[in-house]
């Protein structure tokens, strides 16, 4: 439950592996391959921050099944994007969120609420 306070949440429900904190991402890591492997994920991040996802878990050494695993719940990739905006007028603040995602086909849908 305290990891939950750190995380973004990104529109297929992974975690971004490179914006994740050190806690989040060991939390993540070790549903998938346990305690000493996420320990070595979260080292190895820090140890070489550029890393692709594929190169950082090819640098792990890890079985397949691990590094699907893995795949299920990291990811180095946004499909999902958002933005907030606030603006007080001098009767009330006006509220806006725009999402846009990525679809199957490379295009984008774009979603408006404002209230």
């Amino acid at each position: 439950m305290a990891n939950t306070r750190q995380l973004t949440c990104w529109g297929d429900g992974r975690i971004h592996y490179r914006k994740a904190s050190d806690l989040v991402l060991q939390a993540g890591a070790q549903a998938a391959v346990g305690p000493v492997t996420a320990v070595r994920l979260v080292n190895l991040r820090r140890q070489s921050p550029s890393l692709k996802l594929n190169q950082l878990l090819d640098e792990l050494a890890l079985r397949q099944s691990e590094k699907l695993r893995l795949r299920d719940r990291l990811t180095d990739e946004s499909t999902c994007y958002s933005l907030w905006l606030t603006r007080k007028g001098s009767e009330r603040t006006f509220y806006s969120l725009m999402v846009t995602e990525k679809t199957g086909d490379g295009s984008f849908r774009v979603q408006r609420f404002t209230w």
